[in-house]
């Protein structure tokens, strides 16, 4: 009986004190990384100013049918980057209560910072065809990036308070982490489409849980599930909106797909499968091809063929 009004007790304290502050509930390590953000944050311009010095122009060629519209993205996105930061930076200051978070100015803020973040969300719609890396996951990331920044927008009009601004800020923040992700990275030998879709996803998978995101965000993963399969067929029927098979922009030559013998006989054997059963034999012909190729231009894999064809006493055929 002690032990438990003695955490009744605790527990009301907590509550009526964090019922003060305006940010609510929040474990240490919260607060601690939105300074990690906020460093981000200010240095993402000189990485514009990098990419505008290497590649000769901000945003890259890709984004030239849409670049006005790209522009108003990036003001957008520098208006949240860095209000974002100017609350966070007050707030360590000195702690906003909620009886602080409702005065005037701050509400003027609040409503300002959530009429943009809604433009940044829809400026995302036409960027969509021309996103980097394996577009059968990237396009659906990027969506759902797009659309858990409306969502935060669009909570913080509803009740504009410091709570919702910094989930705006911890989610606009995610595409701040895969250029962080990318730079870093790019020191290793991965490929090219790989190594944007990883950070795409390791963005979404840092800066969600570590700015207290809603945990049922994580439901619209199955989007995922449901388009891949399907992108092809999306392609043909809105390639004239710019969708692409493949991340063929500025230039990019993306790298043959390694489609496995497993991969191939699942798609062809599911049920649910979106592929032709007839297109079967054709697929695998296509694949043995590919792999014939490969072993032709790659050394390594045509000495180990001989090698197996000297010890086992039989040849494959070539043809």
């Amino acid at each position: 009986f002690f032990f438990h009004t003695l955490e009744k007790s605790i527990y009301r304290f907590y509550e009526q004190y964090l019922n003060l502050l305006a940010t609510g509930y929040e474990v240490p390590f919260m607060s601690r990384f939105r300074w990690v953000m906020a460093v981000l944050d200010l240095l993402y311009v000189f990485l514009a100013l990098f990419q505008k010095r290497k590649n000769g122009k901000y945003p890259a060629s890709r984004f030239d049918s849409i670049r006005s519209l790209m522009y108003v993205h990036i003001l957008c996105g520098a208006i949240l980057l860095y209000t974002g930061t100017f609350l966070h930076i007050q707030n360590e200051i000195s702690a906003i209560t909620k009886s602080m978070d409702t005065e005037t100015y701050r509400q003027v803020i609040y409503y300002g910072f959530s009429a943009t973040g809604i433009l940044h969300s829809l400026t995302v719609i036409p960027a969509i065809p021309k996103v980097m890396g394996e577009k059968r996951l990237t396009i659906p990331l990027y969506c759902l990036a797009g659309v858990i920044n409306m969502i935060n927008s669009i909570a913080l009009a509803i009740d504009p308070n410091l709570k919702h601004a910094f989930l705006l800020w911890g989610s606009v923040n995610t595409f701040v982490f895969v250029r962080a992700y990318f730079l870093t990275l790019s020191f290793a030998e991965i490929d090219f489409e790989l190594l944007y879709t990883v950070s795409l996803v390791l963005a979404g998978w840092t800066t969600y849980p570590l700015t207290n995101q809603d945990a049922r965000i994580y439901y619209l993963l199955l989007v995922i599930i449901f388009y891949a399969p399907f992108h092809e067929h999306i392609v043909r029927h809105f390639h004239c909106l710019g969708f692409t098979l493949e991340d063929e922009l500025d230039g990019n030559n993306p790298s043959e797909k390694n489609i496995s013998s497993v991969t191939t006989m699942f798609r062809e054997n599911s049920p649910i499968s979106v592929k032709k059963k007839n297109d079967a034999p054709r697929a695998r012909e296509e694949h043995s091809v590919a792999l014939r190729s490969s072993i032709q231009s790659d050394p390594d894999l045509q000495t180990e063929r001989d090698d197996l064809e000297a010890t086992s006493g039989f040849a494959t055929t070539s043809e």
